[in-house]
């Protein structure tokens, strides 16, 4: 990801993953700048009981990071203990996967990778 300036993160609001999360994502891409779209849970906003308005706001979100500002990778993120979409992480994981069928839709050409965040608030890589 040489010259990218910026990637983008889709991440849950619960301020316990906000720092591994974009720390992780830092380290990884190479990017100093990290667009940061939080919404409770948002993997389940790709669901089917996703409400379409949640939807409209992430594209909205990811639009402008990567058509502004240049992003060329985005992150998706699920976590352990999530309020906004409890179930297990299996359901989680197969949710972020919906999302990441979607994100990958609207932005072919952007690099798309999913991350976990474990019950040690420690990022894992989704392969």
């Amino acid at each position: 990801m040489s010259g990218a300036t910026f990637t983008t993160v889709l991440n849950c609001m619960d301020g316990r993953i906000q720092e591994p999360v974009l720390s992780y994502v830092r380290e990884d891409s190479g990017c100093p700048y990290v667009d940061n779209l939080a919404l409770p849970g948002p993997a389940r906003a790709f669901s089917e009981e996703g409400e379409p308005y949640l939807l409209g706001l992430i594209e909205k979100g990811l639009r402008v990071s990567v058509e502004v500002h240049g992003s060329n990778s985005i992150y998706l993120v699920a976590h352990h203990d999530c309020a906004g979409c409890p179930g297990g992480k299996a359901e989680q994981l197969t949710l972020l996967r919906q999302a990441e069928a979607q994100v990958r839709d609207w932005f072919p050409h952007v690099k798309v990778k999913l991350l976990w965040v474990n019950e040690e608030w420690k990022v894992e890589p989704v392969t």
